[in-house]
């Protein structure tokens, strides 16, 4: 009977080593997927202000432009939704972020 304790407390200890470091590698992931969040944001705002910059300018060649970054501004937008999800469903499992 010891002996099989012995390997229950040897597992037991494992599986607590494991989950903890499941738990280090979830919150890692976690706050990388919140910076990469906050770098979409600040592209987003950069693409803002170049749309600003672009409707000063008179010409197609400026229309052309203007239509491209707003483009790449939406989906922008649907990236950072996407990832503002995300940190919500690692949010909703209790890791803290």
């Amino acid at each position: 009977m010891k002996k099989e304790s012995k390997k229950l407390l040897e597992r037991a200890a494992l599986a607590e080593k494991d989950m903890k470091r499941g738990l280090s590698e979830l919150m890692d992931a976690g706050n990388q997927i919140q910076s990469v969040g906050k770098t979409v944001y600040k592209v987003e705002a950069q693409a803002a202000d170049l749309m600003d910059v672009l409707r000063e300018i008179p010409g197609r060649e400026a229309l052309k432009l203007r239509a491209e970054v707003a483009s790449m501004a939406s989906h922008l937008r649907q990236q950072r939704t996407a990832i503002d999800k995300r940190i919500v469903k690692v949010s909703e499992l209790g890791v803290p972020i």
